[in-house]
């Protein structure tokens, strides 16, 4: 008899989660995915335009320090890069826009692919793995722009630079942390068609797949973006526009939304900041948005002269993306909340208890024992998402 404790292993969910199915909840199996709200916020923090560097003097690249306001709550994110070989150089790289876009169809592919696993351990921390291929990597890169966007050497570095990329997130006192991708193995074989991984992802994308924060988005239109900032900038029209009509605009100033573009918010000139903005608009006119509106907002300096600090857009939609937006809405059930492992919890019938449960003093017990539990349970939903995910 051994008086050590035997470590549990995660174990494998029998069913998977019903926010993971809602993933596969699309318009059209070729076209559409799902995107979690706060990831993508963070991924526009995380994911950056940097160019990888040369190591000088035996000297690694500095980590990056960033911070977003998302819903009135401060995220602190520290970017560590990752320490890549390319031919005889060493690089330091921190994720860039081809890192992001592989992310994109990983987490995709993790969701709709039969391989894919979802686990959970003794203390509730989910993991969302997944076994690919190069080549479906490759293909489902193709099926969705059309063209071979990435090679089979590229694909495979990007991978390595997510596994290598140390990220921590904090809100106050909570942290997550971990590599985008914190496991990584495979047969790399120099057949590229062959090779294939067994991969993990970032604790926050686990636990996001839980915590809810999902919106459906056209995952072709994504991938073939100019850029990082307006792919996050479709993305938050598709979160945020919830009242789809024709007759509905959508407005927004520019320095609350730069809350959570650090990168850009930096940027000392406000007009330069209004440019950016504005061409990300005009990269979405005739697919996404139909037209839009600028209107700048001044102040007096102590020169008498006004200057631009902010400017309000609004923005009217295409009828594709207003149908897109229709279907999307009518995915929400407000009669369904989530136990924390995952699975489904509706709200309470009492019939149902009355037919289960034939003694009366039973059904009404294990009844209000289950309602209470649902608007508990209802209640931490309707919190503020950050908070819910850094919860301990």
């Amino acid at each position: 008899m051994t008086t050590k404790k035997e470590k549990k292993l995660p174990v494998r969910l029998e069913e998977q989660p019903v926010q993971l199915d809602l993933f596969k909840r699309i318009t059209t199996q070729e076209t559409d995915s799902q995107s979690l709200r706060l990831w993508e916020s963070l991924a526009n923090a995380i994911f950056d335009d940097k160019k990888a560097v040369k190591r000088i003097d035996g000297l690694f690249l500095k980590s990056i320090t960033e911070e977003i306001e998302f819903d009135n709550v401060i995220v602190k994110i520290e970017k560590h890069p990752a320490r890549i070989e390319r031919g005889e150089e060493f690089l330091d790289h921190f994720p860039l826009k081809k890192e992001y876009k592989i992310m994109e169809v990983l987490i995709k592919l993790a969701v709709d692919e039969m391989e894919s696993g979802f686990y959970s351990s003794d203390n509730r921390w989910p993991e969302l793995g997944i076994t690919v291929s190069l080549h479906s990597i490759y293909k489902q890169i193709k099926s969705k722009t059309g063209k071979a966007r990435f090679s089979y050497a590229q694909i495979k570095e990007a991978i390595d630079i997510l596994a290598r990329s140390h990220i921590s997130l904090k809100v106050g006192d909570n942290v997550i942390e971990g590599s985008l991708i914190t496991s990584y193995s495979g047969n790399n074989l120099s057949d590229n068609t062959k090779a294939s991984f067994l991969i993990n992802f970032h604790p926050i994308i686990s636990k996001l797949a839980l915590n809810g924060g999902f919106r459906q988005f056209n995952i072709s239109r994504s991938l073939s973006l100019p850029d990082i900032f307006t792919s996050f900038l479709y993305k938050k029209f598709v979160h945020n526009f919830k009242q789809a009509g024709k007759n509905n605009s959508y407005h927004f100033l520019m320095e609350n939304l730069l809350k959570e573009v650090p990168h850009i918010a930096k940027w000392k000139k406000t007009t330069r900041k209004v440019q950016k903005v504005t061409e990300s608009l005009n990269s979405l006119i005739g697919d996404v948005v139909l037209s839009f509106e600028s209107e700048k907002k001044y102040a007096e300096k102590e020169s008498g002269q006004k200057a631009i600090v902010d400017c309000l857009f609004t923005v009217k939609f295409t009828q594709n993306f207003i149908d897109e937006q229709i279907k999307a809405n009518k995915i929400k059930d407000s009669n369904v909340v989530y136990n924390d492992d995952g699975t489904m919890f509706e709200k309470p019938n009492m019939f149902v208890y009355r037919e289960k449960y034939k003694g009366r003093k039973r059904a009404s017990d294990e009844y209000m024992k289950d309602l209470t539990k649902w608007h508990e349970k209802n209640k931490q939903r309707e919190e503020n998402v950050v908070q819910r995910t850094f919860k301990k």
